[in-house]
């Protein structure tokens, strides 16, 4: 009997440490097998608020998106802190519990990294520092952005910044050959606002953008008085790529889609003629060019299909699944799609997606 109880308590003990242990493992982000974690941040002396929970927050999740290395989920992990809420925030390997550092080796975890969020009084800006640390100690890069003290209760302030924060951290570890970019020449990037909440903002699209709620349903516009320019980034195709639009642009100004070959122009699709007031006369893709309502354009407040393709170094474009002109382009790779010209409450993205083509 006492075999059979022994076996039972064996089994359901590894029933619940795979539910934790692989569902921590599971909510890393997709990327090279250097696997990072992100330990909450602190101040100079240690204590933690909503700010530095929320730069942290808002770290993490700009780290994520670099795709620079796999990054162990706080929220799936810190059950199995031992340190409680209340313990001071840590800034090196050395203060967490062997207990703690051993449960992030079992994780496979290569290093962790720290925050510390600093308020220089006499300069008016706060200091965000991170450091990344392996298990012996060492250190593997040490970065860090100011920011003034009056944008830090803006959130979209803070996003940006610990957006280059990350990318800062990521640059440098790649450039010390700790890790490798990640591949990213298979992932589609597809964004339907339709599940968004009205008034969210989608920091790694670009400044100054918000979703707003149109009869159409949620869409993405811009964020302030000023034309927004939306941007779809973090990939490499070498060919065969197809970028889709789902759009709503009412106002007369030009908005223009490119997409680009690093800092080149590889084929873009505009809207308007040689002035502004002449948006609804044309649209212009590479050698292109006709009038938007031969051309099959919806308007009053109708959404467009927009479809750009790329194979075999021919440019194709469909509006609303009517083949429209065809240009052919050269290029290393696609790494970069932009939108301009977005303005609020007039211009409205529905969805945008950029997907490798079969």
């Amino acid at each position: 009997m006492k075999g059979i109880e022994h076996c039972m308590f064996m089994l359901l003990a590894g029933m619940f440490y795979s539910v934790i242990f692989f569902g921590t493992v599971l909510n890393v982000q997709a990327g090279t097998d250097f696997k990072t974690y992100i330990w909450e941040f602190g101040t100079r002396d240690g204590t933690k608020s909503e700010i530095t929970r929320n730069l942290t927050q808002e770290f993490e999740t700009a780290f994520i998106h670099t795709r620079c290395c796999s990054v162990l989920e706080r929220r799936s992990y810190d059950r199995l802190m031992s340190q409680k809420e209340n313990e001071k925030a840590l800034m090196s390997i050395d203060g967490i519990a062997d207990s703690s550092v051993g449960t992030l080796k079992t994780l496979e975890a290569d290093a962790v990294i720290f925050g510390e969020v600093y308020d220089d009084v006499r300069s008016g800006e706060v200091k965000t520092s991170v450091i990344a640390q392996d298990f012996e100690g060492r250190n593997l890069t040490a970065q860090s952005v100011r920011l003034s003290r009056g944008k830090l209760s803006d959130a979209a302030s803070r996003e940006e910044s610990m957006k280059v924060l990350s990318e800062q951290v990521c640059s440098a570890l790649i450039k010390a050959k700790v890790v490798k970019q990640a591949p990213k020449t298979g992932k589609p990037f597809n964004y339907s606002f339709a599940s968004y909440r009205v008034g969210d903002i989608i920091p790694e699209l670009g400044e100054h953008n918000m979703i707003v709620n149109t009869k159409n349903g949620p869409a993405l516009t811009s964020a302030s008085r000023s034309p927004a320019m939306i941007t779809l980034q973090g990939f490499s195709y070498k060919n065969n790529i197809e970028l889709h639009l789902n759009v709503e642009f009412n106002r007369s100004m030009a908005q223009e889609i490119t997409l680009r070959d690093r800092n080149k122009e590889v084929i873009s699709l505009k809207f308007g003629g040689e002035n502004a007031h002449e948006w609804y006369t044309s649209l212009t893709f590479g050698d292109y060019k006709k009038q938007l309502g031969q051309a099959g354009w919806k308007l009053n407040r109708k959404i467009n299909a927009l479809k750009i393709t790329i194979k075999d170094n021919l440019a194709r474009f469909y509006l609303n699944d009517i083949f429209l002109g065809l240009q052919e382009v050269t290029f290393d790779s696609i790494n970069k799609v932009t939108v301009t010209g977005i303005r609020r409450e007039e211009d409205f993205i529905y969805s945008i997606a950029v997907t490798p083509m079969d």
